[in-house]
C-alpha cells in the first residue's frame, strides 16, 4: 500500500478541472455549476482524497 495521499492537483487531473475549481468546490462557491461539482466529488471518491482544513489554510 502506498503511502502518498490524493492531492487537490490529482483531483483536478481526474476530474478535468483546474486547481482553483477544486478549490471552490471544496470551499462550497455557488460559482460552480452543479455537473462539474459532482465530477469533482466523484473524483475526490475515486482518489480516496480527504480534505484538511489545518493544511488548506497553509
Amino acid at each position: 500500500m502506498s503511502d502518498a495521499r490524493a492531492t487537490i492537483v490529482d483531483v483536478a487531473r481526474r476530474a478535468g478541472v483546474s486547481k482553483s475549481t477544486v478549490s471552490l468546490v471544496l470551499g462550497g462557491s455557488s460559482l460552480v455549476a452543479q455537473s462539474t461539482r459532482e465530477r469533482v466529488s466523484a473524483a475526490m471518491t475515486e482518489l480516496g482524497y480527504i480534505y484538511h482544513r489545518g493544511a488548506a489554510t497553509l
